[in-house]
């Protein structure tokens, strides 16, 4: 089991309610499409979530850190995506990645700070890369490539939903 400082047990414990965060805005966009593409799209996304949280209750498990999913996350999540699901597509695209530049920084930050070694360390790693991923989803939504935006998140799931019908 590793160690860390109370304020980097502190940082993966707001990390891992950040999961619980995107859980519920990514499962509300999914919902909220009526097109079976994007909605799939938003399924990937919160699969992407959904893995990436049961890593980080792996790593806080093994740091003695705290795994209760608290319900304000959860209800800002929703919160979220009600402020933008009715964008037309790209507009809400252009939203929703808004904070993922700054997301990438902090996690990156908080990779270096935690200095933890192996499979913690992969988890860290994980909690960047998948906001990278989900940044370039995005990017590629914007720069008009739809057909191949998803790849890069699909690329980090071990269980992705089946595809649209």
């Amino acid at each position: 089991m590793g160690t860390v400082s109370p304020d980097i047990l502190a940082r993966i414990e707001a990390a891992y309610q950040g999961e619980v965060f995107g859980l519920a805005m990514y499962a509300a966009m999914a919902d909220a499409q009526v097109d079976p593409v994007r909605r799939w799209k938003w399924q990937v996304l919160t699969q992407l979530e959904a893995e990436t949280k049961a890593h980080m209750a792996g790593l806080l498990q093994r740091l003695g850190g705290d795994t209760v999913e608290q319900e304000q996350p959860r209800q800002d999540g929703l919160r979220e995506a009600r402020a933008i699901i009715s964008l037309p597509w790209l507009e809400m695209i252009e939203a929703f990645k808004a904070d993922l530049p700054g997301l990438i920084n902090d996690y990156a930050c908080l990779e270096r700070q935690a200095a933890l070694a192996g499979e913690d360390a992969a988890v860290l790693s994980r909690l960047t890369l998948h906001e990278a991923a989900t940044l370039e989803f995005c990017e590629r939504e914007i720069a008009g490539d739809g057909s191949t935006a998803i790849l890069p998140v699909l690329t980090m799931l071990a269980s992705p939903p089946p595809g649209p019908v």
